[in-house]
């Protein structure tokens, strides 16, 4: 049986998938997201979408860049 609810578990797994952060972390994490307004909630999602959207590692020197090179 799982401790949380379903979706609260989904959002912990993913949360998991970031180094270093285990259960215990990765529930605080669902947590604090939780009790985030839907405004914060939405912009940290939004974020993220968008970060990875638009930052790849430079050909060149592989840091991250939103630009060619």
């Amino acid at each position: 049986m799982n401790e949380y609810l379903l979706p609260i578990e989904i959002l912990i797994d993913q949360f998991r998938k970031l180094p270093g952060v285990g259960r215990k972390t990765a529930a605080r994490y669902a947590m604090a997201v939780l009790d985030m307004t839907d405004e914060s909630a939405r912009a940290f999602s939004e974020s993220i979408a968008a970060a990875k959207k638009d930052i790849h590692r430079c050909p060149v020197c592989n840091n991250f860049t939103d630009g060619e090179l």
